[in-house]
């Protein structure tokens, strides 16, 4: 009996192996990010290249940047997603081929993605600007004006994850009880104010956990801002993690570790944030 008790405790060791190899993967490029971080390309330990990140002007917007990223991708996911959820609630004629297109642009490549994005901005050629001529005005310069490059490249980043949104606020949306819209037509309720008082509240977590992922991946996002811009016109769309990378692409590996290191704080606090969303009673 005993014999049989060590090898269960054996296979129960055996068995976590990997995992443990996967979460020691994760961990060291953490460790050396923080090894870069704080020392210098001597090797010395040193704050002096976090203090000269800190001070860096591009950075400090770059970072600040990021929230605005947050407040816009939240805003356009939510209202694309919430419509589009609220159009697939019920069964109809061709649900399921309108659920497949919506999560196309979800499963598309990001690279050509935004390469088409970058088309459709183009001054030239782009189909945005051509339809905006067509109305007799003068398209902006979308990606070539630093006024406005940044919240284009946003938009973009935000249209490409709306799917993801939608099939979990169509999750949400769906267990709202028939019943309570039943109830709100009889007393007279318009469909805005059931939104507000019936749907909302039924959704609050799925609304907060999309949110929170939104914050948590834009915190990282690097692909659509190079893509598109490459941070330009100068730095001014620039966010965190791609004028991160632009200090890695440039040879200035610890620049780029102590930026990382601190969007640290940033991105435990949205993980907290969420790990309590997600305990939360439905």
């Amino acid at each position: 009996m005993t014999s049989i008790f060590k090898r269960k405790h054996l296979f129960y060791y055996l068995a976590i192996i990997p995992s443990l190899v996967i979460i020691g993967l994760f961990i060291s490029p953490l460790i050396l990010t923080f090894y870069y971080a704080f020392t210098d390309i001597r090797g010395n330990i040193t704050l002096g290249t976090l203090n000269s990140v800190i001070a860096d002007p591009v950075f400090s917007a770059s970072y600040m940047r990021v929230i605005i990223y947050f407040i816009l991708n939240i805003l356009i996911k939510f209202l694309l997603a919430t419509g589009a959820a609220l159009c697939l609630r019920h069964p109809f004629k061709g649900r399921r081929i309108l659920s497949a297109l919506n999560f196309a642009p979800y499963a598309f490549p990001m690279i050509p993605l935004y390469f088409d994005w970058f088309l459709m901005y183009h001054p030239s050629w782009g189909v945005i600007p051509y339809m905006i001529r067509s109305l007799g005005l003068t398209p902006p310069n979308f990606l070539t004006d630093p006024n406005l490059a940044m919240y284009f490249v946003c938009i973009a980043h935000a249209w490409a994850a709306t799917p993801l949104w939608t099939m979990i606020m169509t999750c949400g949306i769906t267990s709202v009880p028939e019943e309570a819209y039943e109830s709100a037509k009889i007393d007279g309720a318009t469909p805005t104010r059931m939104f507000f008082k019936i749907t909302i509240p039924y959704i609050k977590k799925y609304l907060l956990m999309n949110a929170l992922l939104s914050c948590i991946w834009v915190t990282g996002e690097v692909t659509s801002v190079w893509l598109m811009t490459r941070g330009g016109p100068g730095t001014s769309s620039h966010i965190l993690a791609s004028y991160a990378y632009l200090q890695l692409y440039t040879g200035y590996y610890n620049k780029a570790a102590a930026m990382l290191t601190l969007g640290i704080p940033l991105v435990v606090f949205l993980m907290f944030l969420l790990s309590r969303v997600l305990a939360m009673e439905d």
